[in-house]
Order: structure tokens, then sequence, then C-alpha cells
């Protein structure tokens, strides 16, 4: 029925979600039941690197045009410039910048998970973005959300909407979506030489490397000399 009207990665994700709170009602009741949608095949769901396509630097320059000085600026800027996605920009809590490290812890909180464990991680603010962040931890608590617009349960809709109308004012291609810019940071670090290792760490993907886990990880200072390269 969901496939008549909505595209089988969206149907995948919707399932997924559905999936993991029965999985979770069956333990915290002690049900005895199978779980209906548990290994459920939604043909032609996968995600391949044509669904969403990279920005390039002309259109990274006309939406930065049309995001600054809106609601979602800050967002769109570490979404930008740390390939971050929309929902762990817009459930940040005050407490997980440190402006004396200048980094950026991001991990599951009370506003939102993340979508994987490799997600996890702290990453390196750049100059530009502690002066933008700093008036958003104005008198507030570390356990405050960030930005008071987007910081709940259904903020990373509203922020992700929010975006999507501004972006499409001068991106129309149906491929590129605010997300693509995490896209354009991965193929950026890449092309500067960056480890793919390190840019898994920075970006937030789930490796499968033996390496990857024993250790760890790279410090934010590794993470920082990469980024500069596609900064500067």
């Amino acid at each position: 029925f969901l496939l008549q009207t909505t595209k089988p990665s969206s149907v995948s994700r919707n399932i997924s979600m559905l999936t993991a709170s029965i999985n979770w009602n069956t333990r915290e009741h002690a049900l005895e039941i199978k779980n209906p949608f548990s290994d459920m095949d939604i043909k032609n769901s996968a995600h391949t690197k044509k669904d969403r396509l990279p920005l390039t630097a002309d259109e990274v320059s006309q939406v930065n045009g049309v995001m600054k000085d809106t609601t979602v600026w800050p967002l769109w800027v570490m979404m930008r410039d740390l390939g971050m996605r929309t929902a762990e920009t817009s459930g940040l809590l005050v407490g997980e910048i440190s402006l004396q490290n200048r980094t950026l812890d991001i991990k599951d909180n009370a506003i939102r998970t993340l979508k994987t464990k490799g997600s996890e991680r702290t990453v390196p603010l750049s100059a530009e973005m502690i002066d933008m962040l700093q008036p958003y931890r104005q008198g507030k608590d570390d356990n405050d959300p960030l930005f008071d617009r987007y910081g709940h349960a259904t903020g990373s809709g509203n922020a992700s909407s929010a975006m999507r109308k501004h972006f499409r004012k001068v991106i129309t291609h149906k491929k590129k979506v605010p997300y693509s810019a995490r896209h354009t940071m991965e193929d950026a670090l890449r092309n500067s030489g960056c480890d793919s290792n390190l840019i898994d760490a920075i970006i937030g993907h789930t490796t499968g490397t033996v390496s990857s886990r024993y250790g760890s990880g790279y410090n934010t200072d590794v993470m920082r000399d990469a980024l500069l390269k596609v900064w500067n």
C-alpha cells in the first residue's frame, strides 16, 4: 500500500521504525509474539550513491545566499562544513559544544538518538562555527537545547522542511537536497587526499574495517588538519 505513493527507501525507513517499536514493546512486556515486520523485503529500497547527488561549489554558494539570516542557517553551516545529518544538528544540546576545546560532541541525548553507533563522534569546530553558535548558548544550561525552535522530538522534521523550502528556491534538481551537503563534504575530503577511515570518523559512517573496531579512534587535531584543507 505504501509503495503506491511512497519511495521504496522511505517505506523501508518507516517499516524499520515500526519494527523497532514492536520489538521494544515485545521485550518490555515479555510478549511471546513474532514481529510480522521483521526481515520484510522492500524491493528497490537499498540506497545507492545515485540517490542523492553532491552539490557543486556554485550550488553551495547559491544555497548559502538563501539560507543566510534564516533560522536554519547554523544547521546548514554544520551540514556544509562537517557533513552532519539534519537530526544531528537540530538535536544538539548546549553542553555538547566545548568552546575551550573547539569541538562538538555528537551523541545520543534526550532529544534524539543517532542513526548508528558509528554516528557517535567528536568533531572540531571552525572559527566561523564557534562565533556563529555562541549566541545560542548564552543564558542556558548544558542540558538545554541549543536551538529552541528545533530542539524537540519533531524538530528534525521541522528543520528539514524549512531548509528544503529555502533550498528549492535555487536548486531544483530532484536528486539534490540539503542532505547532499553531506555527500559534498565526503567528496571534498576524499579529493583532498583524506584517508577513507578518517572520512568515516568525521562524517559518522559505520566502517567495517578491523582497525576501526580497536583503539579510541582519530583525535580532533587530526580531523581538524583534514578539514582545514577543505575549509580553506
